[in-house]
Parts: structure tokens; C-alpha cells; sequence
């Protein structure tokens, strides 16, 4: 069973990148340079939590405890609730990590993006490569760069970042362009998690389970480093 990380208290720092797996070689007679993109790249995430009281610090140290190290997994992932145009009226919009207010030109008239979540679908098995042919959402739909996915692929959940702006037409279709390239394909009719996106990770090592105590202030610090858990 994957486990979740606490939602509360919200982590101090989140510093999540892609390590590609991409190899160079330089000739050493000519100076000149081939590049191979291979698979293997995953997404690495560090965690740094606030001053905690005993009852958060055990809360984020159990879980990691029950992790045993690299051999349990978790879900983790960029520290986004929701895509960049998402429009929330409970939510304050000059707030930094609110979701803003787009307002894009669709069929003669302004429309506002993503009000109500929609839950767009794989449009269909198979698919490798950079880009997700997905259906089941209504025209204007769409996704900006910078933007995070997730979906089960039958072994593990992938977690990708949308590079390039995406809308869905009449039909309500919209192929999204991602990085990295699809791990498993996912099979026709798997949902797309657009808010809160995860991917499947693991501790970086077996010394993730540890916690620093502040003595004069009586607090609790706790950092951890994980690795996305490709298979």
C-alpha cells in the first residue's frame, strides 16, 4: 500500500526536479558532441517542514518510519493544488498560491477555465512518447505550461509537467504535451489527476527517518530527500 505524507503542517521549502537520464560524448579528436535521450529520468524531491510540536513531528516520522526505509513508497509531489487557471471566488486572488482568473476567448465570448475541475480521460492505450491524447472534457478546457498530471499506469502512478499550453476543442479532446516521456502507457479510459498531482516516490536512502530537536526552543525539524520509484 503507498503511503501519503501528512497535509498539515505545509512544508517551509519544496525543491522537486527532473534528473534526466541523457548521455554526451565528446569526440576527442574532432571536439564535436553526440547526445542520446534515454529513458530512466525521474523527478527528485526534497522536503524541509517548519518548526514542529512533538504531535506533527510524529505524524511526518511515523510515516517515514513505516516507509522502512527505500523499501516502502509514497505519494509526493510539487507543492501545486491546483492548475494555474483554476478560478476558486472562496479563494482570495492576490494571494501568490491562490489559482487566478483567466479569462480566454472561446466561441465569440469570455469564459472563465476551470470554475468547476473537470476530469479529462487517456483517449485511447498505447501511447509512448511526449504527448497524452485525452478526451472528456468540454471546449476551452485546457492546461498551461508549468502545469502538473498524474495517472495510474496499470504498475505505478506517473507524475508529469505539462510543457506546452493545451486546450480542448468542440469535442472536448486535448493532446497534452508532458516531460518526461510516458514511462507504461496508460490504459484507454484512465483518469487524469489535474489537482494535487502525485507521483509514486521513495526515500532516497534508509536515513530518511530522522528528526532534529531543538532544545532551547522546543521544536522538532525534519527534512527529507526522495526519489520518484520508476519500474
Amino acid at each position: 500500500m503507498v503511503a501519503s505524507l501528512p497535509t498539515a503542517p505545509g512544508p517551509r521549502r519544496v525543491n522537486l526536479r527532473l534528473a534526466a537520464n541523457s548521455a554526451s560524448h565528446v569526440s576527442p579528436i574532432t571536439g564535436a558532441t553526440q547526445t542520446s535521450a534515454r529513458f530512466g529520468a525521474m523527478w527528485m524531491l526534497d522536503i524541509e517542514l517548519p518548526p514542529l510540536s512533538r504531535r506533527q513531528a510524529g505524524e511526518w516520522l511515523s510515516v517515514l518510519a513505516d516507509a522502512n526505509g527505500v523499501s516502502g513508497s509514497i505519494y509526493a509531489g510539487p507543492h501545486c493544488p491546483r492548475p494555474v487557471d483554476y478560478y476558486d471566488a472562496t479563494v482570495n486572488p492576490n494571494h501568490p498560491q491562490s489559482a487566478s482568473l483567466s479569462l480566454d476567448f472561446i466561441a465569440g465570448e469570455y469564459a472563465a477555465r476551470w470554475v468547476t475541475t473537470p476530469t479529462p480521460l487517456v483517449d485511447g492505450g498505447s501511447q509512448t512518447g511526449t504527448t497524452l491524447d485525452t478526451d472528456g472534457g468540454s471546449e476551452g478546457d485546457g492546461l498551461n505550461k508549468g502545469d502538473w498530471i498524474a495517472f495510474e499506469n496499470g504498475t505505478f502512478r506517473e507524475l508529469h509537467m505539462v510543457t506546452d499550453d493545451s486546450f480542448a476543442d468542440s469535442n472536448g479532446d486535448m493532446t497534452i504535451t508532458l516531460a518526461p516521456k510516458i514511462r507504461r502507457s496508460p490504459s484507454d479510459n484512465a483518469a487524469l489527476i489535474i489537482e494535487r498531482a502525485t507521483g509514486e516516490f521513495i526515500a532516497a536512502d534508509n536515513d530518511q527517518a530522522a528528526e532534529d530537536f531543538d532544545g532551547v526552543n522546543g521544536t522538532r525539524s525534519i527534512g527529507l530527500k526522495l526519489r520518484e520509484f520508476l519500474r
